[in-house]
């Protein structure tokens, strides 16, 4: 069974690199789920792999997500923690993206400078530190050099000590987010970021 798992995650990496890379042909059932919108790289600004790289906002508000298992609500977290993060950045002379990337991959930011991948995590549970885990190092591995690649996972300040060594055990920068009134604050960005203002 475990085998099993690792021969179907490897063959989907493969297929995600291809993807990446625009050998392999989108699978138009994957992301149904997801609406059809410009900055998700199918508007009349053209494909994805046609534009530079750049950020656009996410929602903020609740939305409802179609998945197998059923529907899914968010609370729009997610995209208030990674719009103020992609400001913050932004006002330390850092350029962060999520479109223009290529393909079906779209890690929560990349800086191209850095270079780094950052994912953000609503939800510190096993499950949400596990998944970024994952696309921590799924998203580096498709950039040219994956060992100079920077990995950063964004998890709520509240997240378990023993979850954070282990990222940092895997080379993972961690970065922590708290919210007050409406403001999110992040505690580690400068260490683990080189921010210049």
């Amino acid at each position: 069974m475990a085998k099993e798992r690792k021969q179907r995650l490897a063959r989907e990496m493969q297929l995600a690199a291809a993807r990446a890379a625009g050998t392999a042909p989108a699978d138009p059932a994957r992301n149904r789920h997801r609406r059809k919108t410009p900055e998700r790289g199918r508007g009349r600004e053209g494909s994805a792999h046609q534009r530079r790289p750049a950020f656009s906002p996410e929602r903020q508000s609740g939305y409802v997500v179609n998945r197998k298992g059923g529907t899914h609500t968010t609370g729009g977290v997610h995209g208030r923690v990674l719009n103020a993060l992609a400001r913050r950045l932004s006002a330390a002379g850092i350029k962060a993206a999520n479109t223009g990337l290529g393909g079906e991959i779209r890690p929560d930011l990349l800086l191209p400078e850095l270079p780094a991948v950052i994912e953000v995590k609503s939800g510190g549970s096993w499950e949400d530190v596990i998944h970024g885990i994952g696309q921590c190092f799924a998203y580096s591995a498709l950039r040219e050099d994956p060992s100079r690649v920077g990995k950063v996972l964004v998890v709520p300040a509240s997240t378990d000590k023993e979850k954070l060594k282990a990222l940092m055990r895997l080379g993972i920068q961690v970065v922590g987010w708290s919210e007050d009134e409406g403001e999110v604050a992040f505690s580690g960005l400068e260490r683990a970021l080189p921010l210049r203002g």
